[in-house]
């Protein structure tokens, strides 16, 4: 609110600003407040220090030279009000982190020669601690990550050049493709680079360990002196500074996610809530009832296999309701879409009132290769 007020907003602070003041009555209010004290005190002032004493006495010399300048006169409880102003932007100040003031190199390596890109991580990187249970997260592009239990990640509010995001802990990524920029994840030691692929980093003490599920990586010592390419079903060690490449074929490396994640949980006790089902019904020219549709489904992480449809429709006049089930033996993965085709034993009968459900369907463990 403080940069939108004082015009120096950015267009993502400003996108951020307007989606917080739709999401309620209550944001909407208190923006109008902020808004009207900051209007009518004139005030342009640029928060460096989020003491809130000190910026609260500048606040005063300012209202004392406005009223001197301008024949201001503010009454006491605009004055407690814009005191709330600076105490907000201290809080803001405190649940950032602040930005290191010296830019840390971090070298990439990309077409086989490595380059080096300065990152100063910026006020409005956002970072986020996973507590005790299994996190998942959108980033800007569209990536997807979930995160073990106590580790952090830091990413930019928006990826203009280069994504880039940094990991402490274990987090499994799969990556939005986009060739023209490059998907980085850095730990203390090593840097993965990726265009779009599913991957696992596993930072423990001094030891990294990457993981490709599909797709391929480039796995590089934070030096940029020793690097190796991962393709699926292969892993990467950085350990006492070397970089070891193995086959893995132990498709279960990223079965973390799957436990204590309340995420995970309520995709596998609501299958027909993540389940979308389109459907068309008609008689063909033997006026045999056809059913055709598809399930797609809209889950982060759940696969769901032995899906059963119910299929209700009455007969003319609603004498009696009629109940044919379709069963999906195939597995629906997230993202995935299978189609269906059922033909019923009605030729003598008017159908009406044609309906299909979810009936119930059931979970299986990801397999990751």
């Amino acid at each position: 609110m403080i940069s939108k007020l004082s015009g120096n907003s950015s267009q993502e602070e400003d996108d951020l600003l307007s989606s917080w003041i739709q999401s309620s009555r209550q944001n909407k209010v208190l923006f109008d407040e902020v808004s009207k004290i900051w209007a009518n005190s004139g005030i342009q002032l640029q928060l460096k220090d989020p003491t809130t004493e000190e910026e609260w006495k500048k606040l005063q010399d300012q209202i004392q030279n406005d009223k001197k300048s301008r024949w201001i006169t503010l009454p006491k409880t605009w004055l407690a009000a814009a005191a709330s102003v600076i105490m907000l932007a201290g809080a803001v100040y405190y649940l950032i982190p602040a930005a290191k003031t010296d830019p840390e190199t971090i070298p990439i390596v990309e077409k086989q020669e490595q380059k080096e890109i300065t990152a100063k991580p910026a006020d409005t990187d956002i970072y986020i601690t996973a507590t005790s249970k299994v996190m998942t997260v959108k980033l800007p592009d569209g990536s997807q990550v979930w995160m073990n239990a106590n580790s952090t990640l830091r990413y930019p509010l928006s990826f203009k050049t280069d994504r880039v995001v940094t990991l402490t802990g274990e987090a499994y990524f799969i990556v939005t493709p986009d060739k023209k920029h490059p998907f980085s994840v850095h730990t203390h030691r090593v840097s993965t680079l990726v265009v779009g692929t599913s991957f696992n980093v596993k930072e423990m003490d001094s030891t990294v360990s990457v993981t490709v599920s599909h797709g391929m990586v480039k796995m590089t010592d934070n030096k940029g002196l020793k690097e190796i390419v991962l393709n699926a079903k292969e892993n990467g060690t950085y350990e006492n500074g070397k970089l070891i490449k193995t086959s893995d074929n132990l498709s279960t490396f990223a079965a973390w996610r799957e436990k204590n994640n309340p995420s995970y949980e309520q995709e596998k006790s609501s299958p027909s809530s993540y389940l979308k089902n389109n459907y068309s019904w008609k008689k063909n020219q033997i006026n045999r009832s056809v059913i055709e549709g598809s399930l797609t489904n809209n889950a982060s992480l759940a696969t769901y296999h032995r899906v059963v449809l119910k299929a209700t429709y009455m007969k003319p006049k609603g004498k009696k309701e009629i109940t044919v089930r379709i069963p999906i033996e195939e597995p629906i993965r997230p993202g995935q879409t299978v189609s269906y085709h059922k033909k019923l034993l009605d030729i003598l009968t008017h159908t009406q009132s044609f309906k299909v459900e979810i009936e119930k369907a059931e979970v299986i463990p990801n397999q990751y290769f």
